[in-house]
């Protein structure tokens, strides 16, 4: 064989096998680049689930944030009455008027506020049949003769 042509087939193995080098490091660079998207779609998916739970936790806190709110303002309503006993065994929290309020004083059925709800008793004239009375509009049961 003349060494022009042992060089020409040295040379066209070479070429094959620098081809067949190439074509496998392709082959590992296309997989290194599937690796990679599945990596970084499951990444992309737990920062998902991760942004799910923060407005979850989000509008839990604000909701509690709310309740905490609401329940200082009525904790700190709630030191504007003292309780009275208008009869023996009736109670009623009575107002009590500080300078900058402009409320009148008035009573808040007793049994009602414990539960929450603000209900300011209605002075009721005597009848032929009653005496005088605080009623409670929430509930008729929490009428307060006096």
């Amino acid at each position: 064989m003349e060494i022009g042509a042992a060089i020409s087939s040295l040379s066209a193995a070479f070429g094959i096998a620098k081809s067949a080098m190439e074509a496998r490091d392709e082959v590992k660079a296309q997989a290194a680049i599937a690796d990679f998207n599945a990596k970084h779609i499951a990444l992309s998916m737990a920062a998902l689930d991760l942004v799910e739970k923060l407005n979850t936790l989000l509008r839990t806190n604000h909701d509690l944030e709310t309740k905490i709110a609401e329940h200082q303002r009525k904790t700190g309503e709630r030191d504007n009455y003292s309780l009275h006993e208008l009869a023996p065994g009736r109670f009623a929290y009575r107002f009590k008027p500080a300078d900058v309020s402009g409320d009148p004083v008035h009573y808040v059925c007793q049994l009602c506020y414990d539960k929450g709800i603000k209900s300011v008793l209605r002075l009721q004239e005597a009848s032929e049949y009653t005496s005088r009375y605080l009623s409670c509009l929430e509930a008729s049961a929490h009428d307060l003769y006096f």
